[in-house]
């Protein structure tokens, strides 16, 4: 079980650094490999599904890349001190963003449960 969540640790950090190179300094305006980055976070779900582990680590997994991936994408504080948008509306699509990606990357674990449970590892 230690392998599997070191694997998707690893998995998270290493999207979270190249995701975070495309990142500008000012707010919005990610590049398009930034999405990228934001879309392996479930395909590191469908590969955890090789390892013995529990669902529930998928869950907080795909919570923390959710939180994290979300804020350089509704983060914008021009927004706010424009009035176009308040903290409570960015709170809550950040937290429906980091919701969404916590049921996709369970979806996406227990498609690889299905298919990859008779691989050749499963460590």
């Amino acid at each position: 079980m230690t392998r599997g969540i070191a694997f998707l640790f690893l998995w998270l950090v290493i999207a979270a650094v190249l995701g975070g190179v495309f990142v500008p300094p000012t707010p919005g305006g990610e590049s398009w490999p930034f999405y990228i980055f934001v879309a392996s976070i479930p395909v590191g779900a469908l590969l955890y599904a090789r390892f013995k582990g529990r669902p529930l680590v998928v869950v907080c997994y795909g919570l923390l890349g959710g939180v994290y991936f979300a804020g350089p994408i509704f983060d914008d504080g021009r927004e706010i001190s424009a009035g176009i948008a308040t903290v409570e509306s960015i709170v809550l699509m950040s937290g429906f963003f980091a919701l969404a990606m916590s049921l996709i990357c369970s979806g996406a674990y227990l498609f690889g449960r299905r298919r990859l449970r008779d691989g050749p590892y499963t460590g």
